[in-house]
């Protein structure tokens, strides 16, 4: 279900720019370094420079970015791995974590000079959250820099040559502020959502079904809903509505950049950005929620299921369709009901594939293999296309350039509908 999901990371790039504000850091370069860690030296550096390889993870305990910790039969972990990689997800993260990474220690390797009143006011408040001031800024300078072609790294390796234990809160203050620049599935949200449910119980796993997928909205809101409130609570009005609306205006675009995306993956033309509830969908597109943006529109969701199933979790929804699809059909057939057994079961498959819905090939598959296998299957199968599109034309005003059940794409999408008509 997350093969799309790296068209939703798009929100990390605001993250990291508002974390790089705050901390100190030059927010200008949030792109570029992003842009550079995907190079295989980069990524070579930021191990060598003590930030972990989340990617390699997958050697011992597979870990999904929106989902935690993933158990089970070693094919399932291996394949839930490869959709997360090759659909752009894993090394997305990855390489936005070790970009602010290196650029938090290459921002300290050039300050090395400057006694610590003399730091910029945002990067020393940064240390003094973290317990380093005075004593310990001059311990961490007498540390050697690391220099590479690009510039120097204060890195933890170095510092722990001179204090072991300030290479460790170095550390700590780096991962920390990683997880605000990149919002991950942390420990307090998972507490917060799964760990105090017990598994292997009927109502631990409805919760823990109800609650999947839905630790990225969870996780910002306790990262960066913690800090602006603790900006209010300390007095500082002005920084926190600055840091507020940076929030939030960096979320509402990028989330924007992320539903347009995912509407040309699904084969349609633009939303309407002057529809006044498209940005609403948007916020919560880049807070993690977007899911639920889908019902500002419509009464189903991008999935095709109602607002019940998607507050139940996709494994009720799952066992919903597979409910549908065997016992739900054998009753209307034994209550001389017509059944739609053939496009339910095509429907079932489409949405079980491994791989199937990764954003660069769900239209092509859906198109050229289930579309046709719905016409085999289904003797009214033309007709629910027609009913698709109608339905998005009547919800959203969008059409089909490439509809469904056709074999080629009747045109390019029309990216002037994003501006209305």
């Amino acid at each position: 279900m997350l093969g799309q999901a790296a068209l939703s990371a798009f929100s990390d790039i605001g993250f990291a720019t508002v974390t790089r504000r705050f901390a100190g850091l030059n927010e200008k370069t949030a792109v570029p370094d992003l842009v550079k860690a995907w190079g295989k030296m980069t990524r070579r550096e930021a191990v060598q420079a003590g930030l972990i390889l989340d990617s390699a993870m997958n050697v011992f305990n597979t870990q999904a970015r929106y989902v935690g910790t993933l158990g089970g039969p070693e094919w399932a972990n291996y394949i839930a791995d490869r959709v997360l990689t090759w659909s752009g997800l894993t090394p997305w993260t990855q390489a936005s974590r070790h970009a602010f990474g290196l650029a938090f220690q290459a921002e300290a390797a050039n300050r090395v000079n400057l006694g610590f009143s003399e730091l910029p006011d945002a990067f020393r408040r940064t240390f003094e959250r973290y317990g380093i001031r005075q004593k310990e800024w001059d311990t961490i300078r007498r540390a050697q820099i690391h220099q590479r072609e690009s510039g120097g790294l204060l890195r933890p390796a170095e510092i722990d040559a001179v204090d072991q234990r300030l290479a460790e809160r170095w550390l700590e203050m780096i991962q920390t502020e990683t997880e605000y620049a990149v919002p991950n599935s942390s420990h307090p949200a998972r507490t917060a959502l799964l760990d105090q449910n017990q598994p292997g119980t009927i109502h631990g796993e409805f919760i823990r079904s109800a609650s999947q997928f839905k630790s990225f909205g969870a996780v910002v809101m306790l990262l960066h809903g913690a800090r602006n409130y603790n900006m209010f609570a300390a007095g500082d009005k002005i920084g926190g509505g600055k840091y507020l609306t940076a929030v939030l205006f960096s979320t509402a675009i990028l989330g924007a950049a992320s539903m347009q995306a995912k509407q040309l993956a699904a084969g349609r033309d633009p939303r309407d950005m002057t529809d006044g509830g498209f940005w609403g969908a948007a916020l919560l597109q880049g807070g993690g929620l977007g899911i639920y943006g889908d019902f500002l529109f419509a009464d189903i969701n991008r999935f095709g299921g109602g607002f019940a199933s998607t507050i139940a979790g996709p494994v009720v929804q799952r066992a919903n369709d597979f409910w549908n699809l065997t016992a739900g059909n054998a009753i209307q057939l034994a209550s001389g009901e017509t059944t739609h057994f053939g496009r339910e079961l095509v429907r079932f498959a489409k949405g079980n594939i491994p791989g199937s819905n990764i954003w660069y090939l769900k239209l092509a598959f859906e198109r050229v293999v289930m579309d046709q296998l719905a016409r085999v299957a289904d003797p009214e199968a033309d007709k629910a296309f027609k009913n698709r599109q109608q339905y998005w034309r009547r919800s959203t005003d969008q059409e089909y350039f490439w509809r469904p059940g056709e074999l080629t794409p009747d045109r390019g999408p029309a990216l002037d509908r994003a501006l209305g008509n």
